[in-house]
């Protein structure tokens, strides 16, 4: 069984999708994600995936939630819409760096239900212009 393909089974959502987004040091990056817009958003929250104890951003009560926020993204990020109008609960991630690699996804629960549904994957690359530019690799010492 392909592990991808069983891991959808635990997932409460099927429109989830992933995106991959590549960029540069010291750039800011909004990670897109976006929920059915006839249903308001109550609780939004952002996880990279090897971060399981910790949230990158958790929304609820109309105001961003600390508790248990990793230490590496307090005051980096936030919500591109802070009301989350039409489902909008894209990720402003500040001044990224190669530690911000990663697969990250974006958990919602709605209105009129107790349900936390899987919206987004998205898989954030930081490399510097010298990768970008696929420059000659450095010669191998162990030659």
């Amino acid at each position: 069984v392909d592990p991808a393909a069983a891991a959808w089974g635990h997932h409460l959502c099927l429109n989830s999708h992933q995106t991959n987004i590549t960029a540069e040091p010291g750039q800011n990056v909004t990670l897109p994600c976006r929920a059915d817009q006839n249903r308001p958003v109550i609780v939004a929250e952002w996880i990279r995936t090897d971060m399981k104890a910790e949230y990158v951003l958790r929304y609820r009560d109309e105001q961003s939630d600390p508790e248990h926020q990793h230490r590496s993204f307090k005051n980096r990020v936030h919500l591109q819409d802070g009301q989350m109008k039409a489902g909008n609960v894209a990720l402003v991630l500040r001044n990224v760096t190669s530690d911000d690699r990663g697969t990250y996804q974006c958990w919602v629960v709605e209105e009129r239900s107790s349900e936390k549904k899987l919206i987004g994957t998205i898989h954030l690359d930081v490399e510097t212009r010298m990768e970008a530019e696929n420059t000659e690799p450095a010669l191998n010492i162990m030659d």
